[in-house]
């Protein structure tokens, strides 16, 4: 009798920790991807549609979703809406905060994986062209490409070759240009310059591919010096 109590008390123990570790292991929330559509205007207006796919939204607190909101100068943004896949309006809401304000998106409890919602806004800016992208507090799935953006900007208007995220490609769709964009997280704005005729010779990203051009012949050389020298002393 005390052996077949000693036996069913180790069975009941490890059905404990498996559980634990079982809960402990439990699926968390992740972005699996990210697409914006942004379409700018010749003030520097822009109207944005952003599409996220959510893994295992069951496990957020409160069934909500929280995006970060860069707090950025000269940017603002109206008519924002969220929209559920199946055409439900999502109930959103809004926190205050230095740096990074917060946007709240409620979705029904009952929410499977994955979830899919879409997001549209206009933002305005003045001086820089910049377009606010919201940023949920919890990482992409997986390392891999999962953010898409396109922007068009307004027709006659050239990109002028200094963006942010790294542009992928430009094409010319009618009288606009589209640039085209992908992540492997989100980032938190959109960046494109442009304006009317070419683009000038010395952008952001001009300056920056030239100095990477200078390291990479730099540390060409320094490799020949020092096969050089190895071959000197033998």
């Amino acid at each position: 009798m005390r052996r077949l109590f000693l036996i069913s008390s180790v069975l009941g123990l490890s059905i404990l920790v498996a559980s634990a570790v079982s809960a402990g292991q439990a699926p968390k929330p992740a972005v699996q991807r990210c697409d914006v559509t942004v379409t700018v205007q010749a003030d520097k207006s822009a109207s944005g549609v952003a599409k996220y796919t959510v893994l295992n939204p069951e496990a957020l607190k409160d069934s909500t979703i929280v995006h970060q909101m860069s707090d950025m100068p000269g940017i603002s943004i109206e008519g924002l809406k969220a929209t559920a896949a199946d055409g439900k309006v999502l109930e959103t809401s809004t926190v205050k905060s230095p740096g990074f304000d917060k946007l709240l998106v409620k979705f029904p409890a009952d929410t499977k994986s994955p979830f899919i919602y879409t997001l549209e806004y206009t933002s305005k800016a003045t001086g820089e062209f910049r377009a606010p992208v919201f940023v949920p507090t919890f990482p992409v799935a997986q390392s891999v490409r999962s953010f898409f953006a396109t922007v068009t900007l307004p027709p006659k208007m050239a990109f002028h070759g200094d963006e942010f995220p790294r542009a992928q490609g430009v094409v010319q769709k009618g009288d606009s240009a589209v640039v085209d964009i992908a992540e492997v997280n989100i980032p938190s704005f959109i960046k494109v310059e442009f304006g009317p005729g070419s683009a000038p010779l010395i952008t952001g990203s001009s300056v920056t591919t030239f100095i990477s051009f200078l390291f990479i012949v730099a540390a060409g050389y320094w490799w020949v010096y020092l096969k050089n020298r190895q071959f000197k002393a033998a």
